[in-house]
């Protein structure tokens, strides 16, 4: 049976689960180990500021975040604008 997976935009009731995401993927690809609150500071600047990039959410179907993806905005000398 496949798995109901949606995509949605994170929003704040995200955060907790994209900060640990983070550190724990830094850890996992790198051996880096992360300061959580660092972290948990920067997807928050996210969050609270679109410009500076969106997370997104793979959620099941009841909800449950399953994985984080983060897009960051690209300067665009074609448009004269940045674009994501």
């Amino acid at each position: 049976m496949k798995p109901n997976v949606e995509i949605v935009e994170a929003s704040s009731k995200h955060h907790s689960f994209i900060a640990k995401s983070q550190v724990e993927m830094a850890f996992e690809t790198e051996r880096m180990q992360l300061d959580l609150h660092t972290v948990s500071l920067g997807v928050g600047a996210v969050l609270l500021d679109p410009s500076k990039g969106r997370y997104y959410i793979a959620q099941d179907s009841e909800g449950a975040p399953l994985a984080c993806m983060l897009t960051l905005p690209e300067w665009s000398d074609w448009r004269n604008k940045t674009d994501f």
